[in-house]
């Protein structure tokens, strides 16, 4: 990829569309193909289904506040991580909750003990969550109610000191990254169930951490609360690049890839950035249609490159075509993509 040096900025100021209830999203997820959207919603305790930009339901109000959102469109499922420790898991198609997930008992008899994030293989094979104390607790798919039934499957301890906001498999599931409010990132070993780097860097709360497609499983994007978004290489730990958000509040919230790894798509406090991976070069700015719309919280990216998605607190989404983003009205290609030779 290649960005013509006389290219300008491009700011959209109106999104394609705007759509969702007055639940603050704090994560969302997206099929394939972009026409089933899911939102968690901390501060109504629920997950929201939306087809085609229409509210289908949500789901029944949950005891505590939930944080971590995902989606696997193999299983038909959709799940979110509350603060009461459990892991709530649903039906697409039917809504009815098909498991809770016990993540394990209340550490230090807190009494305000935050979940994190949530993640599910591509297959279902595999979903994990995380505790307030950092571990990260995991179970065995695709049968998940009967997972319900039995402890989990294995814990990741002894890593993060603080609750994981972050959960991403790598495109062929071995290896797990997580991002923690103790400031860093780590690369697992699903096999070993062992740590394999600590990413070092950040200065503040990291919030999300993502593998970018087409890049050998090796490379990783993390963004974080001291605003800045940082490439890792997952075998050695190295930083290869460091990209500095442009807004004023200087917060990334959090950041996805486009399925060929070619594009980042990132939200701060009060708009969402498109940026090319491979130099980190700012490419769009997304403004919100309204101000109310401010205080961005989460982002997806279909998986067929088309549609683009940013949530904010007070529980709109925005809807953006990728043709109206991106240089010369191009889509991503669906298969991956040649990012790593760029990012290394």
């Amino acid at each position: 990829f290649f960005l013509p040096r006389n290219m300008s900025v491009r700011l959209l100021h109106k999104p394609s569309k705007r759509f969702g209830a007055n639940h603050s999203a704090c994560r969302v997820a997206c099929t394939r193909n972009g026409s089933r959207v899911v939102a968690a919603a901390w501060g109504d305790r629920c997950l929201s289904l939306y087809e085609e930009e229409k509210l289908v339901r949500h789901s029944d109000k949950l005891p505590r506040t939930v944080h971590g959102c995902a989606l696997c469109e193999e299983l038909g499922l959709a799940a979110v991580a509350c603060d009461d420790f459990m892991c709530y898991v649903w039906s697409l198609d039917s809504g009815e909750r098909v498991a809770v997930l016990d993540a394990g008992p209340v550490v230090d008899g807190a009494a305000y003990t935050p979940a994190g994030g949530f993640a599910f293989t591509s297959d279902g094979t595999l979903a994990v969550a995380s505790k307030s104390n950092g571990d990260i607790v995991g179970w065995r798919g695709p049968d998940f109610a009967a997972a319900a039934a039995a402890p989990p499957a294995f814990v990741l301890q002894g890593g993060h000191t603080k609750v994981v906001w972050g959960l991403s498999f790598s495109p062929d599931g071995t290896q797990l990254a997580s991002a923690s409010m103790d400031c860093t990132a780590r690369v697992w070993s699903v096999a070993s169930r062992t740590c394999l780097r600590e990413l070092r860097g950040h200065t503040e709360f990291v919030y999300s951490a993502c593998w970018v497609p087409g890049a050998a499983a090796d490379t990783l994007l993390t963004c974080s609360a001291d605003g800045t978004m940082r490439l890792w290489l997952a075998g050695t730990g190295e930083c290869v690049r460091t990209i500095t958000t442009s807004a004023s509040s200087p917060i990334y919230n959090e950041c996805c890839l486009s399925p060929d790894g070619a594009y980042i798509l990132a939200v701060t406090a009060g708009f969402s950035e498109v940026r090319a991976t491979a130099s980190g070069t700012l490419l769009a700015k997304l403004e919100n249609g309204k101000k109310e719309d401010d205080g961005l919280l989460a982002c997806c990216w279909s998986g067929d490159g088309t549609k683009l998605f940013t949530a904010s607190q007070n529980g709109k989404i925005l809807l953006w075509q990728a043709a109206d983003v991106l240089p010369h009205g191009e889509e991503p290609p669906h298969e991956e993509g040649g990012v790593a030779a760029a990012a290394a």
